[in-house]
C-alpha cells in the first residue's frame, strides 16, 4: 500500500525530500485502515507526530507545505475537477486516501 501511495504523490510532484512525503503516507495508511471514520483529523495529526517523533503541528505544516507543491493540473485530470488553487490538508487527504482505495 505504502508504494501505492509514493507513486500518487510522485505523480502529483511532491517531492520525497519534503518531510511531508512520508507525513502524508503514515495519514493515508490511516485512513485506509479507518474503516468507519472514527478518527478525527486531530488524533490522526498527533499519531503521525508520535510516530515521527514530532509536534502534530509539526506534521499539520508539512503537510500543507507539500500540498502547495502538487502539480493542480494532475490533481484535476486524475482526481477531482477543482477551480480552487488552494486544497486543504482534508480534502487532500481524504481524496487521495479514496482513490487509492477505489483502484484496490
Amino acid at each position: 500500500m505504502r508504494r501505492k501511495i509514493e507513486d500518487r504523490l510522485l505523480e502529483l510532484g511532491i517531492k520525497p525530500n519534503l518531510n511531508g512525503f512520508g507525513y502524508i503516507c503514515d495519514f493515508i495508511e490511516l485512513i485506509i485502515d479507518d474503516e468507519e471514520r472514527k478518527f478525527k483529523m486531530m488524533y490522526l495529526y498527533s499519531f503521525v507526530a508520535k510516530k515521527n517523533k514530532t509536534t502534530s503541528t509539526s506534521v499539520e505544516r508539512a503537510i500543507r507545505h507539500a500540498i502547495s507543491k502538487i502539480n493542480l493540473e494532475c490533481w484535476n485530470e486524475r482526481y477531482v475537477h477543482s477551480t480552487r488553487s488552494n486544497l486543504t490538508n482534508a480534502e487532500f487527504l481524504y481524496t487521495l486516501a479514496l482513490r487509492i482505495k477505489q483502484e484496490d
